[in-house]
């Protein structure tokens, strides 16, 4: 089940990273990077948070096709080419994480969020009564 939604996901993600970089070709006289960073974060990198439960402890092999799509968005992105090295734009440029890490942030930032609501909702404070 799990490398089967890696491979589904990897393969919506490169079908909308290739119609990003489609739109991004046909007006890249005209569009600025920061468009084209949004466009490939709403069209491919929506995706790479979808079930994070599922995809972690997966192997490294699993989560590759994921890596790739990624690695794809920020040579789009960062306006590399094929053969370029892209881990500089990935850390210091684009400040994304790699696939394994972003699923740790993601499920972390998810139990930390829900932790802090089941204690803001259990806490009761005690006003001192007057005298």
């Amino acid at each position: 089940m799990p490398s089967c939604l890696c491979a589904s996901t990897s393969h919506g993600c490169r079908r909308r990273a290739s119609t990003t970089y489609v739109v991004c070709v046909l007006y890249d006289s005209n569009l600025a990077a920061y468009v084209t960073a949004r466009l490939v974060s709403a069209l491919v990198l929506s995706r790479r948070d979808y079930c994070n439960a599922v995809l972690v402890g997966l192997p490294a092999s699993t989560l590759a096709p994921l890596q790739r799509v990624i690695n794809a968005a920020a040579r789009l992105v960062a306006g590399l080419g094929p053969r370029d090295h892209v881990t500089h734009a990935l850390y210091q440029q684009l400040h994304w994480l790699p696939i394994a890490q972003r699923i740790e942030y993601k499920i972390i930032a998810s139990w930390f969020i829900s932790r802090s609501l089941v204690m803001c909702q259990t806490t009761v404070y005690h006003l001192p009564a007057d005298t």
